[in-house]
């Protein structure tokens, strides 16, 4: 709906909203549009609440990641090194989040928390692997050699981004090797035993 210039618009529910006097577009939404998404929102987390936790805190593990890396690198440490680096901060806030949040293992007990944080870090030296050598890959080989430069660039012209598409690319082949590690490894005993 377009308002020019308007102080106040009556929108359709008969409710009034205020606009600048710069406005040019006025976004409304309907509360049917408002109760569908909601109703979406809560069937899926109901219905699939451990994998929508497992994304939700995978985006900001995901975050942590590339905030490490991009810390690393602008502190001039290699792309290749970051990206190890980054790894052991992100997989650190990986394990705390998924052990209470999306598995649910609440035992505070000395040696299952052992147990867990050692395969935990253990699937993911195994994602880092593979993750490691895939990106080794793809930024010196295919981005510096072959002339790929999307996978080696900086973005945008940001210092500190170099890499950062190759990092997507390992990124959704690592996450989806971790769910799978997590789920039916990991912390397969604490589901069976709640």
């Amino acid at each position: 709906m377009i308002a020019w210039r308007a102080k106040r618009w009556d929108v359709s529910d008969g409710q009034s909203a205020e606009v600048g006097g710069s406005c040019i577009f006025l976004f409304m939404y309907h509360k049917r549009m408002t109760v569908h998404m909601t109703g979406w929102v809560t069937r899926m987390m109901r219905d699939h609440r451990e994998a929508m936790l497992y994304i939700i805190t995978g985006g900001f593990t995901t975050l942590v990641n590339y905030a490490a890396y991009g810390a690393f690198v602008w502190c001039n440490i290699d792309p290749t090194i970051s990206n190890v680096l980054s790894w052991f901060v992100s997989v650190s806030f990986a394990f705390v989040v998924n052990k209470w949040i999306v598995f649910e293992s609440r035992s505070l007990e000395g040696r299952k928390v052992t147990a867990e944080l050692v395969e935990f870090f253990g699937a993911r030296v195994l994602t880092l692997v593979v993750s490691a050598i895939l990106f080794a890959v793809l930024f010196d080989h295919l981005g510096s050699e072959m002339g790929v430069h999307i996978l080696t660039d900086e973005l945008f012209g940001i210092r500190g981004s170099e890499g950062y598409v190759t990092k997507l690319i390992t990124s959704f082949i690592e996450i989806v090797l971790n769910w799978v590690l997590s789920k039916y490894w990991v912390f397969r005993k604490a589901k069976s035993e709640a």
